[in-house]
């Protein structure tokens, strides 16, 4: 278990992009490590029984850097707006929480930003915008914005574009 563990850090460590992972790797590392705790406790031989505890240490700490840099990988995968599949169960909820998240504080802040210019004079005008990335249905009602995609090009009023350069949804093509 050890060294499948340390091939699956190894591969993380010199990939940039998240690599893909059996169903049940952290299930099965684990049971493992859990299966030699058991067998500790059971055991008469004390050699026997430090290497064992040696072992659980070293598949501890692995496993702990292993979470780490895929938890790394996969925020970065969120920020960017990117879907990913195929993850194992633990990183698939952890997965769909940062969305979740990350979707809400993008909600919060347009709203944040909207209340504040509506409080300050109306920006007159409006904006040519080419969009980064695609807007979820949600935000999008949020603006007063029909579902958009990215490439996607639109002409609005310059105080709701400013929310969405700001949130570096998307790039500024011309204004009026």
């Amino acid at each position: 278990m050890l060294k499948e563990l340390l091939n699956a850090l190894l591969r993380e460590i010199n990939s940039e992009k998240l690599l893909p992972l059996p169903q049940n790797f952290y299930d099965t590392t684990l049971s493992y490590i859990h299966s030699l705790k058991l067998r500790i406790s059971n055991e008469v031989g004390e050699l026997q029984r430090k290497i064992w505890e040696e072992e659980i240490v070293l598949l501890e700490k692995t496993l702990s850097i292993v979470k780490s840099v895929r938890a790394r990988k996969i925020m970065l995968e969120v920020m960017e707006g990117r879907p990913l599949e195929k993850l194992p169960p633990e990183e698939e909820v952890y997965y769909h929480d940062l969305r979740r998240a990350l979707d809400h504080a993008k909600l919060e802040y347009a709203k944040t930003e909207v209340g504040i210019e509506e409080a300050s004079p109306q920006e007159e005008g409006k904006v040519l915008l080419l969009l980064k990335r695609g807007l979820d249905v949600a935000f999008a009602e949020r603006l007063g914005l029909p579902k958009l995609e990215a490439e996607d090009v639109i002409f609005i009023n310059k105080r709701i574009g400013k929310v969405l350069i700001d949130l570096g949804i998307a790039d500024e093509i011309s204004a009026r």
